[in-house]
């Protein structure tokens, strides 16, 4: 039989396996940062470039709604293109003007300049959109209160639309008709005790409502609600909540005084015993009978409640005059 091959050593005394394979590719020489007595170049080329936004907070929403108001209020929808499931673009023109106003359910809205690939067929939401709101103008855009909601409105009366764009959590795009009726959306899902899917009516969210009633309030109002914030002085005082534990104390005095003044004797000389190998069998016996009274009485085997005499004392003498 062959004899086994034994790896060889280098004159390094490492050892080096006859069957490894030895690699081809040769390798870049050492740099200059490595070389003894140089300093390090800054390595600009290795930083990570900036990252953008992921999705839009309140204030990017109340800011680009502001914007969208200025560039295609009153622009009509030529066409609606769709880039994926959840990506849509509106090619708003008028007046000589054409805006191309991208929407993507739950991260973003705003116009584009950047020519992107669209595909021939629109899918199914894309048709009903254009079935819908193409050539119609857009009549308004507003924030739903301080929600990252957008209400959309094409068209006046009976034959207007609404396109709501949700921009939260998963997302949304809605259609609707003048009455908030849900004729088309991206997905279903339920929004707190509604369910939102084709048929039903939108339903806004307590978000919505709060910024109508700060825009009805007067300014002597808002005054009044800043002062109160900023100095609690002014703030109503509220009265001090009865206490429940002086209470249930009030209640359990009125059932039998003379148990609460026996219990309140046990208590005590539980306390006061010491406890250690001599007194182990007597506290045994007076918890024992501490808890027999306490269920008497209806507590809890382990209440936490501290009886006071003066109560215990005034109740005792209430039941000696009756």
């Amino acid at each position: 039989p062959p004899s086994p091959r034994i790896p060889r050593r280098s004159p390094s005394g490492h050892r080096h396996h006859p069957a490894a394979p030895r690699c081809s590719i040769p390798l870049d020489p050492p740099a200059a940062h490595h070389r003894r007595g140089t300093a390090r170049a800054p390595d600009t080329q290795r930083r990570p470039a900036a990252m953008g936004k992921g999705r839009m907070s309140l204030l990017d929403v109340r800011a680009m709604v502001k914007e969208l108001r200025a560039k295609i209020l009153s622009l009509r929808a030529g066409n609606i293109y769709h880039l994926n499931q959840r990506t849509y673009i509106l090619k708003m023109q008028g007046g000589g003007r054409k805006v191309m106003l991208i929407m993507e359910s739950g991260i973003r809205i705003h116009t584009t300049k950047f020519v992107r690939q669209k595909d021939s067929m629109p899918n199914s939401f894309a048709t009903k959109l254009r079935k819908h709101i193409k050539s119609v103008r857009l009549e308004s855009i507003n924030q739903v209160g301080v929600d990252r909601v957008i209400d959309l409105q094409f068209g006046v009366g009976d034959r207007a639309h609404h396109v709501i764009l949700e921009l939260y959590a998963k997302g949304n795009i809605i259609l609707t008709d003048k009455d908030y009726k849900i004729l088309v959306l991206l997905r279903s899902h339920d929004l707190g005790e509604s369910h939102v899917t084709v048929g039903k009516t939108y339903v806004f969210s307590s978000k919505s409502q709060s910024l109508e009633s700060l825009q009805k309030a007067t300014t002597a109002q808002l005054a009044r609600i800043f002062a109160h914030a900023l100095d609690p002085s002014l703030r109503p005082q509220r009265e001090p909540e009865p206490d429940a534990k002086a209470e249930e104390e009030v209640k359990v005095v009125k059932r039998n005084p003379k148990l609460l003044e026996k219990l309140k004797a046990l208590e005590i000389q539980l306390q006061r015993t010491q406890k250690n190998k001599a007194t182990n069998a007597h506290l045994c016996s007076v918890r024992s009978r501490v808890a027999k009274i306490r269920k008497e009485l209806g507590l809890p085997p382990k209440s936490s409640l501290s009886f006071d005499s003066n109560a215990i004392s005034s109740s005792s003498q209430a039941e000696k005059e009756t």
